[in-house]
């Protein structure tokens, strides 16, 4: 019964965040900036020329980005290789079968004397 409801539990869970994640990025796409004013403001400290420079250049973004003139480069270096290494493959392999005897290991150990019966043996 407790998996069960933890099933369930864990299920709506899944369901609800993914929901969550759906309904933020409609409420983006709609054009809601979905930061409160009063997190954005300042203060009444006087902006300082980098706040103004900053301000500037992320309101050149945004116009950009609403325009779909911006191009997005790619910072990260070009991997050459062709994909693991030889042992980082046989550390993978070794990692699945401690994880499958271990597996294997609680369930002989949970199973071990399911049905023994030593009735027979004495003459009960």
């Amino acid at each position: 019964m407790l998996q069960t409801i933890s099933k369930r539990a864990l299920a709506t869970l899944t369901i609800l965040s993914i929901l969550s994640v759906s309904v933020a990025a409609q409420t983006l796409r709609n054009g809601d900036e979905g930061v409160p004013e009063s997190a954005v403001s300042t203060g009444d400290r006087p902006e300082t020329s980098s706040q103004q420079k900053l301000k500037k250049d992320v309101g050149k973004l945004v116009a950009e980005t609403k325009a779909g003139h911006l191009k997005f480069s790619n910072s990260m270096p070009k991997t050459s290789g062709k994909g693991l290494s030889k042992g980082a493959k046989i550390g993978i392999g070794v990692g699945i079968g401690v994880v499958v005897l271990a597996i294997i290991a609680l369930h002989v150990r949970k199973h071990m004397f399911d049905g023994f019966n030593l009735s027979p043996l004495l003459g009960k």
